[in-house]
């Protein structure tokens, strides 16, 4: 068999088994064909079968004597029927060496335009607000627009949120019917001023929020009157009085730049998808910036991202049933965090270099937690496409629009999750139905025991 295929050609596929793009790869080199009964298969419903079972390794080793078992070469795409069929008997030499011709074959007719189409597949992760998955529809109002509805606040456009909140609402019942929500309308409408690096908002006289790099003189005025020496003040006088309560501050620069403001409209679950998608995102950005060829450093609110994300996905999994090996949390290094203005490691025994030492010092707070993480960028780059190939199959086969409450009253494990063919629940009407339904049945039988 070694005489007809060079194996070395192939020694750079061992461990494929493993990769988070090996299904991927196999129903593509094989036009989603079973190999051995060639039907069609549906594409969620296939499995990667081995030519020599992995219970027979030595097997492998006699005929190839560098390649593993988990080589692509050893790996074909089959239908559940075929492959329970086959399940992990022995077959004759003659029929071992039609199969791996036929696999070779595939291989170097196809491979490099599958891995090209998969590497547009991977390049879907740099998506956008707008991305259907995750938004159904885009509100966009002009600048223009927005200034004629507008007041003036020491050069800072001044925009009432209860225009923003109307204009939106409207859309929302338009777009998404009776999906749509006043909590729905909300997170629109913060999602759209969140969209601008500088901007301020004061909400009903009482609160208000600011988001400031320092560099605009009339937000560094606002930050002054509101907030002095880690407490907020009340809101001055002059400002309700002018009628700038419950307004949006908006930058005009930014607002022109920007042309308008954009409100992405979603669903309950497509904001749910939106938070796994933005971590991905930004850690796949941050991955690609990052100087330092071996490590990257995560700040503590990063690391947090990653771990609710990872929280996430493991439901997701439980959810869409068997999606290949499971995912675990990302590998540290190590942990990190600053004591009294020193750069502290969780584990005594770490050895980094110093430009390595630097580059966690950027980032590290002065946390009781000492929760910064240092990775390995070999190792998280896979684990974000897996993650990313999870949450991607998990929009595709959610149910509906709606948010369910997932577990039982009894247990601790109750949260909202998207409805997803292994996972079920009852959405906030169901939940709140069922609430009234029992408080009314415990007026009832107070008032059968007051008449008794």
């Amino acid at each position: 068999m070694s005489r007809v295929l060079r194996q070395e050609d192939f020694v750079q596929y061992n461990g494929f088994y493993g990769k988070p793009h090996c299904r991927s790869v196999v129903f593509h080199l094989y036009g989603g064909e079973c190999a051995t009964c060639h039907r069609q298969i549906e594409r969620g419903n296939f499995h990667v079968a081995h030519i020599i079972a992995r219970s027979h390794p030595t097997l492998m080793e006699k005929y190839f004597s560098y390649l593993d078992v988990d080589n692509l070469l050893n790996l074909k795409l089959s239908c559940p029927r075929c492959n329970s069929k086959e399940s992990n008997f022995v077959v004759d030499a003659l029929m071992l060496q039609g199969a791996f011709n036929s696999s070779a074959r595939v291989i170097s007719s196809r491979l490099e335009s599958v891995l090209e189409k998969l590497q547009a597949i991977v390049k879907r992760i740099e998506m956008n607000g707008a991305d259907p998955r995750i938004c159904t529809d885009v509100l966009y109002i002009d600048a223009g627009e927005i200034r004629t509805l507008a007041a003036d606040w020491q050069g800072a456009v001044v925009v009432p949120r209860s225009e923003l909140d109307a204009r939106v609402a409207e859309a929302v019942r338009n777009t998404l019917g009776s999906d749509g929500d006043d909590w729905i309308t909300y997170q629109a409408v913060e999602e759209a001023i969140g969209f601008f690096r500088n901007h301020m908002e004061i909400r009903n006289g009482s609160s208000y929020s600011i988001d400031s790099d320092g560099s605009l003189p009339w937000l560094n005025t606002a930050k002054g009157q509101l907030y002095r020496e880690g407490e907020f003040r009340p809101i001055p006088e002059r400002v309700k009085a002018a009628g700038l309560i419950d307004g949006v501050y908006l930058d005009p620069d930014e607002l022109s730049k920007r042309g308008g403001l954009l409100f992405p409209l979603r669903t309950e679950v497509q904001r749910w998808f939106r938070d796994i998608f933005v971590t991905i995102v930004w850690a796949q950005r941050k991955l690609e910036r990052s100087g330092h060829k071996q490590y990257l450093a995560l700040d503590e609110r990063e690391w947090h991202a990653i771990c609710e994300c990872f929280d996430k996905l493991s439901v997701i999994e439980a959810g869409i049933g068997k999606v290949g090996r499971r995912l675990t949390i990302p590998n540290v290094v190590a942990h990190f965090g600053m004591r009294q203005n020193k750069l502290c490691f969780g584990e005594d025994d770490i050895s980094v270099s110093d430009e390595v030492r630097r580059m966690c010092r950027a980032v590290a707070t002065d946390s009781s937690w000492g929760d910064g993480a240092l990775m390995l960028k070999s190792k998280l780059r896979p684990w974000l496409a897996r993650a990313f190939s999870i949450a991607d199959l998990a929009v595709r086969q959610t149910i509906g629009s709606r948010l369910v409450l997932v577990g039982d009253e009894r247990s601790f494990y109750r949260r909202w999750m998207p409805r997803l063919p292994k996972l079920d629940g009852k959405t906030v009407e169901e939940v709140r139905l069922e609430s009234s339904t029992r408080q009314t049945r415990r007026r009832t039988r107070a008032t059968e025991k007051q008449s008794a």
